[in-house]
């Protein structure tokens, strides 16, 4: 199943197998600018995630600890 946004639907008059025209080129390049944005946010979040499961990991005191 394709995606709403994907430029090469069924009554295209340039679609053949192999196409590679450049509304579907740009609508890769988005894809994946979109794609490595998300990663870059997962692997912050990520980070913050274990930071604070270190933190409650190592017995400190409640005032200095990262919540």
């Amino acid at each position: 199943m394709m995606p709403k946004d994907h430029p090469c639907v069924r009554d295209c008059p340039e679609r053949h197998p192999g196409c590679n025209c450049e509304r579907l080129i740009a609508y890769n390049e988005r894809k994946e600018q979109e794609s490595a944005r998300l990663r870059l946010a997962k692997t912050v979040d990520r980070y913050q995630t274990e930071a604070v499961r270190r933190s409650k990991r190592i017995r400190l005191h409640r005032g200095r600890r990262i919540l």
